[in-house]
């Protein structure tokens, strides 16, 4: 009731203070409203624009936090400056304002034997560690390349059939004190709120890689700036990544899969983001599910064609490309990294990014048209003949004069035939 009594009062003044209204419309989320400005000039006059666009609905703002110094003498209990230490919770996100990063909060009350400060229990079961993993927040997917490996091994924990409650193994116990480490490790990672560099001109460009292997499959996209000195600059977006079902699929589909996932992450980012993007470019390692890609579907299995058909809905064939292996970024998706690599090529995206587009090492070779076949449908072709039986077998007579004769007299015969069925019917025209 409150959010659409705020969202009506912002509607009623959309016409006299129009960016307070959409900031309030579009970035309210709950009892927050999110919104960023060039410059604090343009801060402080948002600030007061939204403000006085909710109290004309009776609405209250509590305090504002940001990043630069605002003066606020008037209501100087609405603005919070950020400190050194300072940190805020944006959608369960922790935003450090003085340096406008975003940061990961992740509790795990289980840490490593080699800690004694924090409590190590005696048994651990398949309840406690869902629970630990289920209560990890990361939408925009920073951590994904972290987290990828405990759900890999939550995937084979489930395979041992071990009970909600049973006692883990002395060796799963100690892979997973390790993975709980890495997870923890998390929280000293930080990463660029803003998305746009300091010294970007023009309109930035999307780039979305795509990577399966038997045990994953996922997308990261990473947004192309180019700079005022020439060079070129790169922001993480997000990331998505999922593991492989259990009923196994051949690499080539859960490339296909991949595919899907980065299509659908770019559809979002395209539909959600406020950047005009001059360009989009899609990226997978596999020739097999690019040629699918680029293909008509009504060839496809019902299982290639379905997710064909998405991604073309999704994206234009066009602007899928073939990447190197090595390149893929979205590679550390599929098996995972240590917490320390984020910082690395995670979240800069590969050194290519940094070079003109002429310039990636973009491959076009042939694919293995063994596996693209496989997936076509089989196409069956029905024949049906008619074989005419002879009216005289032209062997059972002797001589070429009686068969002439006995041919003639067959002839007469249907002639005779045909000529009383006419004469019949112009006797009986009723």
């Amino acid at each position: 009731m409150a959010i659409t009594a705020m969202h009506k009062t912002a509607k009623l003044k959309q016409d006299v203070k129009p960016k307070a209204a959409e900031a309030i419309i579009n970035n309210a989320y709950v009892d927050d409203i999110c919104d960023s400005a060039g410059n604090a000039n343009d801060a402080k006059t948002l600030i007061s624009d939204v403000d006085e666009v909710l109290e004309a609905g009776g609405f209250k703002v509590k305090k504002w936090i940001s990043k630069a110094t605002l003066d606020s003498k008037e209501r100087p209990e609405e603005v919070v400056l950020g400190g050194e230490t300072h940190t805020e919770e944006v959608l369960g996100t922790v935003w450090l304002p003085k340096e406008d990063k975003f940061s990961l909060k992740i509790k795990i009350d289980l840490a490593s034997e080699k800690d004694s400060a924090v409590f190590v229990p005696i048994r651990l079961t398949k309840r406690q560690i869902l629970s630990k993993l289920a209560g990890i927040f990361d939408p925009i997917g920073t951590g994904a390349a972290v987290l990828i490996k405990p759900k890999i091994a939550m995937q084979e924990l489930w395979q041992l059939g071990l009970g909600w409650d049973d006692e883990m193994p002395p060796e799963v116990k100690r892979k997973w004190m390790g993975l709980f480490e890495e997870m923890i490790a998390l929280n000293n990672v930080k990463y660029e709120r803003c998305l746009t560099p300091p010294n970007a001109t023009g309109d930035p460009s999307l780039v979305v890689f795509c990577d399966a292997s038997r045990l994953a499959f996922g997308a990261c996209a990473y947004m192309k700036w180019k700079l005022n000195d020439g060079q070129f600059g790169t922001r993480f977006v997000a990331a998505k990544a999922k593991v492989a079902p259990l009923k196994e699929l051949t690499i080539p589909r859960l490339e296909l899969q991949a595919a899907v996932l980065g299509s659908r992450l770019g559809k979002s980012i395209l539909q959600e983001s406020r950047f005009n993007f001059e360009r989009v470019c899609y990226l997978s390692d596999s020739r097999v599910a690019l040629t699918w890609i680029k293909g008509e579907t009504r060839s496809l299995k019902p299982f290639v064609s379905c997710r064909v058909a998405e991604i073309q809905s999704n994206s234009s064939p066009e602007d899928w490309s073939h990447c190197p292996t090595e390149l893929n970024v979205a590679d550390d998706l599929t098996k995972g990294i240590a917490a320390a690599e984020v910082n690395g090529r995670w979240f800069n995206g590969p050194k290519f990014l940094q070079l003109p587009e002429d310039h990636w090492p973009l491959q076009h070779g042939v694919p293995d048209m063994t596996e693209v076949n496989r997936e076509r449908r089989k196409v069956q072709i029905t024949c049906a003949g008619a074989v005419c039986q002879p009216v005289m077998d032209c062997r059972e007579f002797s001589t070429w004069r009686r068969l002439l004769r006995v041919t003639a007299y067959v002839l007469r015969f249907c002639r005779n035939l045909r000529l009383k069925s006419s004469q019949q019917s112009d006797n009986n025209p009723g």
